[in-house]
């Protein structure tokens, strides 16, 4: 295990496995304490820092990566190889573009889209269904049918979204 000081956070290490550490207290070095970090809704782990006074919550992935490889290049972010987004070991992280991470992704199953989107109001089979009647049944019954809003029928008939779905 290595234990690198972050340089954003003095009073802070963080180690290459993704475990952070209080090490300093008011500038004087302390029995280092470990930090819990908490679980996000997206699954990502974030830690609660405190400098100057005032407290932060970052995502460990970032630290990780800043104290092992140095700050993001410009217009890079992290990129977790495997896609277990709790998975902070240093040799899991990497900077990437933005293009790179998404394509990293789609490769492990972690890309948002479709019934996987938080946000989606419709499963794989509510868009079959939908495809279906499209050209059959007015757009705006289909729409009060599923519960959601005419244009989101048509994006769906144009292929415009859901186009993982065959």
């Amino acid at each position: 295990m290595i234990l690198k000081k972050l340089d954003k956070y003095p009073e802070y290490a963080v180690t290459d496995t993704g475990d952070l550490y209080r090490i300093e207290l008011n500038g004087k070095p302390i029995e280092p304490r470990k930090r819990k970090p908490v679980t996000t809704h997206d699954g990502y782990k974030r830690v609660q820092l405190s400098s100057g006074g005032k407290q932060y919550q970052q995502p460990v992935h970032v630290l990780v990566l800043e104290a092992f490889c140095g700050d993001a290049p410009e217009g890079f972010e992290t990129a977790h190889l495997n896609g277990i987004r709790d998975d902070n070991r240093i040799e899991n992280l990497r900077w990437t573009s933005r293009k790179e991470n998404h394509s990293h992704k789609a490769l492990h199953g972690t890309w948002q889209t479709g019934e996987n989107h938080g946000s989606s109001k419709l499963n794989n089979e509510a868009v079959r269904q939908i495809r279906a009647l499209i050209g059959k049944e007015k757009k705006q019954d289909i729409a009060k049918r599923f519960g959601v809003h005419p244009s989101l029928i048509t994006l769906i008939a144009k292929r415009a979204i859901w186009k993982q779905l065959p």
